[in-house]
């Protein structure tokens, strides 16, 4: 009996391998996920930036529209504009998107323009941010 009772106080408490494997597997999953999420979190504040960037611009483009008489052909005017009201709209801004990458601005004609930003893939295609 005493045998037995000195087998049992000699065994060291503690983890097995397959535990201490378990645990940092689960601790690896999860901090997969939230930085999966972090990123999804940016990516997606960084399009609703661009619309409301875009919206601003907009905005601006129709003041300047209505102190000159029509659109400019390029975006610059809007940044070096006297008038207070297009100054107004683009306070903060300039002309780059979140990603660093120009604004996208066409005068179609007098009445009509495009802009947009491609987005973080800098591609010209379907997923390109426009404003609302």
């Amino acid at each position: 009996m005493t045998e037995n009772r000195n087998r049992s106080s000699n065994t060291a408490a503690g983890f097995t391998l397959v535990e201490l494997l378990s645990v940092m597997t689960i601790i690896c999953i999860l901090v997969a996920l939230v930085v999966g999420m972090a990123e999804y979190a940016k990516r997606t504040a960084m399009k609703a930036r661009t619309v409301a960037e875009i919206q601003k611009m907009q905005s601006a483009l129709q003041e300047y529209k209505l102190a000159v008489g029509s659109y400019p052909t390029n975006l610059t005017p809007l940044i070096t504009s006297q008038n207070a009201d297009v100054a107004r709209f683009m306070q903060g801004l300039d002309l780059l998107d979140p990603w660093l990458n120009p604004y996208h601005f066409t005068k179609v004609s007098a009445e009509t323009y495009t802009l947009y930003s491609t987005g973080p893939d800098l591609a010209e295609d379907a997923d390109d941010i426009q404003g609302r």
